[in-house]
């Protein structure tokens, strides 16, 4: 087995969300959405300040709606796809209206080599697509 850095990289899914509509029927657009928490328990930020060394998970929050949205961890942006007769496309969706407000930091869920433990928070169905580096043939 050949020991190299491709092993130690991290992946960027894609992540695919569809909040689950669960209640009386939305009075307003805000109760249209689910609150979704994606945890990565294995990516800790780390704080040093006087009582010593504290770590947490990392995690990002959105206001999801009721149909499919796609999280593009590697290329750092959220969208859903449009529907146009027979063609479909990508629309970038607004930070305001995903409940993102502190737009200076977002986390971008991330896969390691191994395994990996997260938690998800909130009604709502979820599925990861991601490519595990591979090597083949000559680099």
């Amino acid at each position: 087995m050949i020991q190299t850095s491709e092993s130690y990289g991290n992946i960027y899914p894609l992540i695919e969300i569809k909040g689950n509509y669960s209640g009386d029927p939305p009075s307003t657009p805000d109760d249209s959405r689910e609150e979704i928490t994606i945890t990565n328990n294995d990516d800790l930020a780390v704080e040093v300040d006087s009582n010593g060394v504290k770590t947490t998970p990392r995690s990002l929050t959105l206001h999801v709606p009721h149909t499919a949205i796609y999280i593009d961890c590697e290329k750092t942006t959220i969208y859903d796809i449009i529907s146009a007769g027979s063609m479909g496309y990508n629309r970038i969706l607004d930070w305001e209206d995903l409940g993102l407000t502190d737009i200076s930091y977002i986390y971008w869920p991330r896969l390691f080599n191994g395994e990996n433990h997260w938690t998800i928070t909130g009604n709502c169905d979820i599925t990861l697509r991601y490519r595990e580096p591979r090597k083949v043939g000559a680099y």
